[in-house]
């Protein structure tokens, strides 16, 4: 499903969705015997974002050249194997150049960069799954770890470049204290130059009360510091009754989460 960026003009927005045939469930669904869904660890899980990475290679062989992207970004280990995919569709490019097979219509090799914000969590599955997903036997190392498939693994050996949270972290992730076992992997592409890092954090002048016309003036009297938090808990306080449309008591001490 395809539709406009809500925020940057004249910017496309992919939603990849399932319709299943009668009589099958949709795997984006996950739903099991005993009623556990994607994110509960069940082995399913690979193939649901197995399916994931081989439905945007489709989508990508359906798309004219021109609309074809130049850099996709991909995000932890549910999509490893989206850069896998990729990476088999550029050998299969260099093959037809080789072979001057290459013509207006041959499709465009996009740049892959991953992001790393957890190493600890790696998407580790029955090397079954690699079958199941349909790459070339050929690549089967880069996402085979101990024996089994592991999703985190075929991002950072397919990626282009990889990006850690922070700078702090793409190091640490070198070290054998935080590499999760991944430590030969991260080593050589900071030798190589592919790996780096770009702190997570918001847009300050989007979001500075400070700023006319953000639509937050009206919370800068709520401004505190780390020498006077007094203000704090009254921000919160009306921050959390302007979400809810509503008056609620005794939050100012409660955490509050927001995704």
């Amino acid at each position: 499903v395809e539709f406009d960026h809500p925020e940057i003009p004249n910017q496309k927005v992919i939603a990849i969705k399932h319709n299943p045939g009668n009589g099958y469930s949709n795997i984006f669904d996950n739903i099991t015997n005993n009623g556990t869904k994607v994110y509960s660890k069940h082995p399913n899980e690979g193939q649901v974002f197995g399916f994931f990475s081989k439905a945007y290679n489709q989508w990508m062989d359906q798309l004219n050249l021109n609309k074809q992207p130049d850099i996709v970004i991909l995000n932890d280990w549910h999509t490893g194997f989206t850069a896998a995919l990729l990476e088999e569709r550029k050998d299969v490019y260099v093959n037809n150049i080789k072979n001057n097979k290459v013509n207006k219509f041959s499709k465009k090799v996009p740049y892959i960069q991953g992001v790393i914000h957890n190493l600890k969590y790696q998407g580790v599955f029955s090397p079954e799954l690699f079958g199941w997903i349909g790459l070339d036997l050929k690549y089967f190392h880069g996402t085979e770890m101990y024996g089994q498939t592991n999703f985190l693994k075929t991002l950072l050996e397919y990626s282009d470049y990889s990006e850690a949270v922070s700078k702090t972290y793409s190091r640490e992730i070198t070290t054998t204290r935080f590499s999760e076992g991944l430590e030969d992997i991260t080593q050589r592409l900071a030798r190589e130059g592919r790996l780096s890092g770009l702190l997570n954090g918001i847009d300050p002048s989007a979001w500075n009360p400070n700023i006319p016309n953000t639509g937050l003036e009206e919370y800068d009297q709520f401004g505190f510091s780390d020498e006077d938090t007094s203000n704090k808990s009254l921000g919160k306080k009306k921050l959390i009754n302007d979400i809810f449309n509503t008056s609620r008591t005794n939050c100012e001490d409660r955490p509050a989460k927001g995704f």
